[in-house]
Parts: structure tokens; sequence; C-alpha cells
């Protein structure tokens, strides 16, 4: 029997397909140059120009629902049950100032991560190669 051949789902082949037609209507233009008087050629060249100039976006990323609006993506994080019991176990023994420290603390951690995953999925969805 023949050996199974490679398989990719149609989603994954899409950007080849993208580049693959871009690179050929480049090349028909080009070849076309030499047929034709000077002034089809000049419209060609522009023409070719045009087409060189505005490479195809090859990966086309779907927009996801969001979980969350941009204004509250920076302060809503999603903390794991375990880590949130871990830090009261921490408090447990701090007077009220230190626990109220603590607190504010732990809230800025989360902050923080929040802002982290809002900035990195704004470069995911601005860069092609990432999203």
């Amino acid at each position: 029997p023949a050996p199974p051949r490679p398989f990719a789902p149609l989603e994954a082949l899409l950007p080849a397909m993208r580049l693959k037609v871009w690179t050929e209507n480049a090349d028909e233009i080009s070849k076309s140059l030499s047929s034709v008087d000077k002034e089809q050629s000049y419209e060609r060249i522009l023409k070719l120009n045009a087409l060189l100039s505005s490479p195809p976006k090859l990966f086309v990323s779907e927009k996801l629902p969001k979980r969350t609006s941009g204004s509250t993506a920076q302060i809503t994080s999603t903390i794991s049950s375990a880590n949130k019991d871990s830090y009261q176990m921490t408090r447990k023994d701090f007077n009220v100032g230190d626990k109220f420290a603590a607190m504010l603390n732990q809230a800025d951690v989360e902050r923080q991560w929040g802002m982290l995953q809002y900035a990195e999925s704004k470069r995911e969805q601005s860069n092609e190669m990432r999203a």
C-alpha cells in the first residue's frame, strides 16, 4: 500500500494559497510585459508595482468574542482558588494593617496580570504572524 499522504486542515493551507495566488498574479503580469506595446507595458508595470507594494495578509485571524471590555480587562483577572487560598493562609497571622497592605498588594498583582494579558492580546491582534 502507498504511504499515507500528509494532511492539513484547510485553514492551515490558506496562508500558502494566498501567497501562491499573489505570486502567480505578479508572475503573469511580468511575463506579459514583453508581448505588449510601450503604453500597455507602462500600465502593466504600474499594476505590477501596485500588486507588489501591497502583499497579501497571509494570516487572517478570526475575531473572538471579547470576554471583557478594554477598560475592565486591566482590572479583572482569573486567579485560581488555590492561589487565593494560599494568599489568605499567608495573611492569617498578620495584624490588621499588614492584612490591608497584603490585600492591596494582591489586588495590584491581579491588576498587573490583567494588564499583561490585555497587552498580549492586543499584540496578537495587530501582528498577523501571531494571530
